[in-house]
């Protein structure tokens, strides 16, 4: 099944889709936060509180200050809902600058994994198949 969304004009296209892996892990989510919104607002007063320790105790610069006041203007657009380990139900949310796409190899290596897993998965119901059929094949001799 193919499924086709239009973004409506004037937003940016996401970065990353549905199914992608990234560094954070699998993105299972993905939702728009437009600028000048209570939602952007928010999630700019979120990012206020969480950094609040952070910056108490470091020394900041005028550049890291400038780079922190740019972060906190900038809480719109595409925000991802991310899984960080298939086997939780725990969810992290990130914006654009925040995910490190997977590197090429690294990718490879977790399609690689993943292929094994379902290849084991699919020889352990083989076996099972062929157990049932062995055992009903047992029932009719009797």
């Amino acid at each position: 099944m193919q499924f086709n969304t239009s973004i409506p004009q004037g937003w940016e296209l996401p970065k990353f889709w549905l199914g992608q892996r990234t560094e954070q892990g699998l993105i299972v989510g993905v939702e728009y936060c437009p600028p000048d919104t209570l939602l952007a607002e928010e999630y700019g007063k979120s990012l206020c509180s969480n950094s609040k320790c952070k910056i108490q105790n470091a020394k900041l610069s005028y550049s890291s200050i400038l780079n922190f006041e740019f972060l906190i203007l900038n809480c719109f657009g595409w925000r991802y809902i991310v899984l960080p380990n298939k086997n939780s139900e725990e969810l992290h949310h990130y914006f654009d600058d925040e995910l490190k796409p997977l590197s090429t190899s690294k990718l490879q290596k977790v399609l690689q994994e993943e292929l094994e897993q379902y290849q084991q998965r699919i020889t352990n119901i083989q076996q099972q198949l062929t157990a049932i059929a062995y055992s009903s094949g047992d029932n009719s001799h009797r």
